[in-house]
């Protein structure tokens, strides 16, 4: 059987699908968990090094690159896995597209960018911060791990981000090592990711027979794309957008410190939503096949894993909330103590998250993704009505606000699914 050098087998095993199956979801957790562990352990480095201020700045430059991040991805990173996937005749051609759409696209929105954060301060340091977050688009635009994944190379997948995310720990940790170095943090972030996307058009290209780069210039095939991937660009843009808004609107209204304390705290609860998460990475495509041949199974099985989850999330939360004074004392130092209060707030948004997640995965699973994105929607609009009624109406300060609109928009998208759940899943 053919192998290349940084992939899985191309064509599937003796042991069947199952095998299969548990080979994809090894390498996924693999690069998933391996992948995240190190750039978390990256960001509570900058928060310990640049302090609460220059964590701040980093983190509000690094929000505003994920908003025009959605501008080149353009929903091909689910779209494209799954074209790939049913199409694996056609891979060359797919890939080519994609990928010379996301670099046009990459160049385009590096350019706007560069000017909208030029304008936004009057700051030389702040603008050579957003300067080096800039080069990200254009460099992630490389990246071919959603082709990997329509090809199910989740080894390769699992190597390239190691490799990249590997490197971004050593050199953060080798030319960023006081305030002062806080441009460079932002360099390093975004050059971390050209040795991310050497990799990954490595993996994709090297040595695989019928495949070859060729730049696609037709926006008739790119229109054709993205009138195919539209719903994830809602999808995934407006759940961006929801979770980012707190730290734009303390960064416009409050300042870096405020924002330094909020994102350190958050950080570290999406750290944890992500670890609870891993489960049901891994019944996704259990529950997605019972759904459609097996309902009361797939009712037994969301039940059980659903109260095992919850179970976990409560005891979690509890943790969570009464050590917070050790977590951030522990990870983020001294200079970080007005972010207890925040963790311990945040602490019920976790809850509330995973328990959300849980329904994400199901809605999925029965294909009914499209209420997802009707959520998301709801978010946003929670989100904007509830920071600032907080904040003018109740009197609460800032960070409060900020934690607590949080609780109120998760609470508000998981009613909506809940009733999503009750009304459209056909279940024995």
């Amino acid at each position: 059987m053919k192998t290349d050098r940084l992939s899985i087998p191309l064509a599937p095993s003796l042991g069947g699908i199952t095998t299969r199956i548990g080979s994809n979801i090894l390498w996924s957790g693999v690069s998933e968990v391996g992948g995240k562990g190190l750039v978390f352990v990256a960001t509570i480095y900058l928060a310990r090094v640049l302090g609460a201020e220059g964590f701040g700045v980093f983190n509000f430059g690094l929000t505003l690159t994920m908003y025009f991040w959605l501008a080149v991805d353009l929903g091909t990173n689910m779209y494209g896995a799954r074209e790939i996937a049913k199409n694996k005749d056609k891979k060359d051609e797919i890939l080519n597209t994609i990928l010379s759409m996301r670099i046009a696209s990459g160049i385009a929105a590096f350019t706007v960018f560069v000017l909208v954060t030029y304008a936004i301060t009057d700051s030389p340091a702040h603008r050579l911060v957003y300067l080096g977050f800039s080069f990200y688009l254009i460099f992630r635009a490389l990246y071919t791990e959603w082709y990997l994944r329509g090809v199910e190379r989740f080894k390769s997948i699992a190597f390239c981000n190691l490799a990249a995310y590997g490197a971004l720990v050593l050199l953060l940790y080798a030319f960023v090592r006081a305030p002062g170095d806080l441009p460079a943090a932002a360099f390093i972030w975004s050059l971390v990711f050209l040795l991310g996307g050497a990799l990954f058009l490595l993996a994709a290209y090297y040595r695989q027979p019928g495949v070859s780069f060729k730049f696609v210039l037709s926006p008739r095939k790119w229109l054709d794309n993205l009138g195919e991937s539209i719903h994830f660009v809602i999808s995934g843009g407006l759940s961006s957008l929801y979770q980012g808004l707190p730290i734009i609107i303390l960064g416009a209204a409050a300042g870096s410190y405020d924002v330094g304390i909020y994102s350190s705290a958050h950080r570290i609860v999406f750290a944890a939503i992500f670890v609870l998460s891993v489960p049901l990475m891994a019944i996704y495509p259990v529950l997605s096949d019972l759904h459609k041949n097996d309902l009361h199974r797939f009712k037994r099985l969301f039940h059980y894993s659903s109260v095992a989850i919850i179970a976990c999330a409560l005891a979690c939360t509890a943790l969570l909330h009464i050590l917070s004074p050790e977590t951030v004392g522990v990870l983020l130092g001294s200079g970080f103590d007005a972010a207890v209060p925040v963790l311990q707030i945040l602490s019920g948004f976790f809850f509330l998250r995973v328990i959300r997640e849980i329904f994400v995965i199901a809605l999925s699973s029965a294909g009914l993704q499209k209420f997802y994105s009707l959520a998301s929607v709801f978010s946003v609009l929670f989100m904007l009505c509830a920071f600032p009624f907080l904040v003018y109406v109740v009197g609460a300060d800032m960070l409060t606000s900020a934690a607590v609109s949080m609780i109120i928009t998760e609470a508000g998208v998981l009613l909506i699914m809940l009733a999503v759940w009750r009304r459209k899943v056909a279940l024995p």
